[in-house]
């Protein structure tokens, strides 16, 4: 929508703006699986030493996602791509969502708290949308429950 947008100041200024009117949830998706293996493979690392000349892997092992234990918070259409994509490259998968997947809760994905979810996982990924329930989901508390070194 429009709503939020100066609507007059752009034609004043002559500036178009257009709206999607649907989008592709699998390219979301995509796009924060490929973040996250920026990440766990350590891109900018391995990108900055390469510029030094340095090729050497050690110290900056990399870690692999089929050794990983992935949380996904929200399960709508991004939530489940992504589950998808997570589930190919042979990581261990959990989700949680006040608003359960009849599909997800037969595969037994499922925890039943947040809380549960922070303990268990090596990586957390956010699908949910950006609504007050939902601001600041990731505090001090949060946060306390995690092992050290998750990705978010």
């Amino acid at each position: 929508g429009v709503d939020n947008v100066p609507v007059e100041a752009l034609k004043r200024n002559n500036i178009k703006i257009t709206n999607v009117p649907a989008y592709s949830p699998m390219a979301i998706a995509e796009l924060s699986v490929t973040q996250l293996l920026a990440l766990i493979r350590r891109i900018p690392e391995f990108d900055a030493k390469m510029a030094r000349g340095d090729f050497r892997w050690e110290p900056d092992i990399a870690l692999e996602l089929n050794q990983m234990t992935v949380g996904v918070i929200g399960t709508g259409r991004i939530g489940r791509a992504a589950i998808n994509i997570f589930k190919g490259f042979g990581a261990k998968v959990i989700a949680y969502d006040v608003f359960r997947n009849s599909e997800l809760e037969k595969e037994g994905i499922y925890v039943d708290s947040l809380e549960e979810l922070y303990r268990q996982v090596d990586v957390i990924t956010l699908h949910v949308p950006a609504l007050k329930d939902n601001y600041h989901m990731l505090n001090d508390e949060a946060f306390a429950q995690m092992h050290d070194g998750v990705f978010v």
